[in-house]
């Protein structure tokens, strides 16, 4: 399985609305848009923790 970080991604890539990591405590939702017509498989796997120091 390939692990990937994509918060400071999210974070800054065009089109996104903006944040500044770390994000706080609260729920979240995590939104696909899939614009091929071919199905796509999608596999999810979140490990939420507090990082003891964010470091970008």
């Amino acid at each position: 399985m390939e692990v990937s970080h994509i918060l400071d991604d999210m974070a800054s890539s065009a089109g996104a609305t903006g944040f500044t990591p770390p994000l706080p405590n609260g729920d979240y939702t995590i939104l696909i848009q899939q614009t091929g017509s071919a199905p796509i498989d999608y596999t999810f796997s979140f490990r939420v923790a507090a990082p003891p120091q964010y470091n970008p």
